[in-house]
């Protein structure tokens, strides 16, 4: 990680993938921090929630409530600034619990999801921080891909990697590209008039280049088709997704 002037710190990223302890039952016990671990197995994401055999089994196998535990360690500077936990997939009801505060649920398995996790920390040298996770695994009607007929397995678990990012509290945390027809772009003011002036200009332009070269039918054609591939180009927009948290006061708690 390296620094710019002040306070504009560079994005971390930090892979949580090693280490966590898992549980194929859930129990309430499961969610506070001095909970004896010793019955969970150690496991690295991603990770199945049940193997199965090849052929003839019941799909209850891997229908069913886990559980996921992690220690993560934390750094006293993260206190000033946003700590993000994101799952690129846990199928398939996923309810996200720091130091044993509920966080989040997200629904649907096939989506990754992040939480803003900062407000929950300990950042005292030494004090102890629990991520856990309840992971139902089990078909839901109103939970996709649930809800009507599917043909295929829907296996349950943290199934892709898990990162934390911690970034200032005002932070670019997403950004779209979107393409509009040019067409519906100068439907209004001068923009119309500028396209049909290059329409024109490039098709004269063309016709004369080429009026030597092939007969006079040829270049009208291609004018005229060349000037609907030019009304069918595409602009680009970059829209940036700003999330500002420093007034916020669910992340600045008294």
């Amino acid at each position: 990680m390296s620094a710019d002037k002040g306070d504009n710190m560079m994005r971390e990223r930090i892979s949580i993938n090693n280490k966590w302890l898992y549980s194929p039952s859930f129990s309430q016990e499961m969610i506070k921090n001095t909970y004896d671990e010793r019955s969970m197995l150690e496991v690295r994401l991603p990770h199945t929630n049940a193997e199965t055999p090849f052929h003839y089994f019941d799909e209850s196998m891997y229908q069913f409530v886990s559980c996921y535990r992690k220690h993560i360690p934390v750094k006293p500077e993260w206190k000033d600034r946003q700590v993000n936990v994101t799952f690129d997939g846990a199928a398939h009801v996923a309810t996200v619990y720091v130091n044993e505060q509920p966080v989040t649920t997200h629904y649907g398995g096939y989506t990754a999801f992040s939480a803003d996790i900062g407000p929950y920390l300990t950042y005292e040298p030494g004090e102890d921080n629990v991520l856990t996770v309840v992971l139902d695994s089990r078909e839901t009607s109103n939970v996709p891909p649930f809800g009507n007929v599917i043909d295929y397995m829907t296996y349950g678990g943290i199934y892709r990697e898990v990162y934390l990012e911690i970034m200032n509290k005002t932070a670019i945390i997403d950004v779209f590209v979107q393409t509009k027809m040019l067409e519906r772009e100068t439907k209004k003011g001068h923009k119309k008039n500028e396209y049909k002036e290059y329409s024109a200009q490039h098709s004269a332009e063309y016709s004369a280049e080429h009026s030597a070269e092939y007969p006079a039918e040829h270049s009208a054609e291609y004018s005229t088709e060349h000037s609907t591939e030019q009304k069918a180009e595409h602009s680009w927009t970059v829209l940036l997704q700003i999330e500002s948290t420093v007034d916020d006061e669910k992340r600045n708690p008294d």
